[in-house]
């Protein structure tokens, strides 16, 4: 069976906690190359993961045919262009969100994707945790009756304490940065994917470090969704000491006319409570485990969503199948982002 060669480009955190392990592990997959315009980044990966095609400039990798498809962790500003500069030559196209930072760039994306005949996916990990997975299965089931409430929160360490995160742009709104565009993006496209489009978007967003004066970290959105349904998004950067102490902060909540569901942001727990249950009304809360995973290794569940993401985009590219998280989906999401800085400023 003949492996997909992907080249990396943008070898920061992102890259080197979900974008690289995952593609040299995965089984159909062959990680062959990474760009990266600091010089002492691309020796680091090379020591580290044992690349060996090492590029300063990713559009000498785009040449020729020693790669297939390209997966992008560049700043968000960037995205759209290197999306666009694989997809015209005739590269499939895995993209971190969010996929871009204007509608504009993002419609050049998908319109250079579908010229090009590539894929073009965008990484939204959350997507493939089995307990959201699960959680939307029951909401379109009705399991707990007509939902009409759902709130999402994330208190995330973003620049603030993930080790690795270093790039500047997080603190400037003009290319990207900001609480909403970084985790919100996140929370949005789960909304989005279970719940279909969002109509009305309110937001207030804000920066409680003095420091901080070109961007937002922390945020508050309402939403209504175009099927009557009410939202809450909260999002905020915190130290990483903070997020430790607020990982049971970062969940889902779903409010349905005969019940609720519970699920853990980055998994892989989920909670449910249905009035018509025999068990629920004996003993509250039922705790539902759909994916075994190690409670006493770091970030067990986020891991093995940056895996089911890597998997798939490499799946849908050699079973020529449409990718889980479309061009068109990260624009929809992009959308309600772009409309609550809008919100926000007036």
């Amino acid at each position: 069976m003949k492996r997909l060669r992907v080249g990396v480009i943008g070898c920061g955190y992102i890259a080197e906690e979900a974008h690289l392990p995952y593609f040299l592990s995965c089984p159909r997959a062959e990680l062959v190359a990474v760009a990266d315009t600091r010089n002492e980044r691309l020796v680091a990966v090379r020591e580290k993961f044992g690349v060996k095609n090492l590029y300063t400039d990713y559009h000498d990798m785009l040449k020729g045919d020693l790669i297939d498809a390209v997966s992008i962790c560049v700043p968000n500003f960037l995205h759209s262009q290197v999306a666009v500069d694989a997809s015209e030559a005739g590269k499939h196209v895995l993209c971190e969100k969010p996929m871009a930072t204007s509608l504009d760039d993002a419609d050049r994306m998908i319109s250079a994707a579908r010229k090009n005949n590539v894929k073009l996916m965008i990484g939204n990990s959350l997507r493939f945790l089995p307990n959201h997975i699960l959680a939307r299965e029951w909401v379109r089931k009705r399991k707990i009756g007509k939902v009409y409430f759902v709130r999402a929160q994330f208190a995330s360490p973003g620049p603030y304490g993930a080790p690795g995160i270093t790039s500047p742009f997080y603190f400037d709104s003009e290319k990207g940065g900001g609480v909403l565009f970084d985790a919100g993006a996140h929370l949005v496209d789960l909304l989005l994917w279970m719940f279909g489009d969002i109509s009305k978007v309110h937001a207030c967003v804000s920066a409680y470090k003095d420091e901080i004066n070109k961007a937002d970290d922390v945020a508050s959105v309402s939403l209504k969704f175009e099927n009557g349904m009410i939202g809450e998004i909260f999002a905020s950067w915190v130290s990483i000491q903070n997020w430790h102490l607020m990982t049971d902060y970062n969940n889902l909540q779903i409010l349905g006319s005969e019940g609720r569901i519970y699920s853990d942001f980055w998994g892989p727990y989920l909670h449910y409570f249905k009035e018509k249950s025999l068990v629920c009304r004996l003993k509250g809360m039922i705790k539902v485990t759909p994916v075994e995973l190690d409670p006493k290794i770091p970030f067990a569940a986020r891991n093995y969503a940056y895996e089911k993401e890597i998997n798939s985009f490499v799946n849908c590219v050699v079973k020529d199948e449409e990718p889980l998280v479309t061009g068109e989906d990260g624009k929809r999401a992009l959308k309600v982002i772009i409309d609550a800085y809008r919100s926000a400023e007036g």
